[in-house]
């Protein structure tokens, strides 16, 4: 199980100052805190771009994906072959006891996926690798 501990810059800066000292003064092969900082926020800026781009690339991806597959017309295939069989619950306002006849009548696809599903799809798909 993962714990999460949150530090105050002020906390990190005494880890930092004590392991420097525990290794003669230096850390990861710098002399001195402030080089050290200064690489470490390199590292995270640069982190960060990384990170940015693997959502984008995802994001793309899910994109594509969805349109090589055509999701707006295979939602509305489906909807349709329950029109076809069970028309008269197909277009209630509500759907009492039935969990799935709302499921799948109230799916509203556009042709065109807003790019805000997109991402949350995307953040999913990297969220559930963490």
């Amino acid at each position: 199980m993962k714990k999460v501990v949150k530090l105050t810059e002020k906390d990190l800066t005494n880890i930092v100052k004590r392991v420097i000292k525990e290794n003669d003064g230096e850390i990861f092969g710098f002399d001195n805190e402030e080089e050290y900082f200064k690489d470490f926020i390199e590292a995270d800026e640069f982190a960060e771009k990384l990170y940015w781009d693997l959502h984008e690339t995802v994001e793309d991806s899910v994109r594509m994906f969805l349109e090589s597959i055509n999701f707006f017309e295979m939602v509305s295939r489906y909807q349709e072959k329950f029109r076809e069989r069970y028309g008269r619950y197909s277009d209630l306002d509500s759907y009492p006891e039935s969990d799935y006849i709302e499921s799948l009548m109230t799916i509203k696809v556009s042709k065109k996926i807003p790019d805000e599903k997109i991402m949350d799809i995307g953040d999913s798909i990297i969220d559930s690798f963490k």
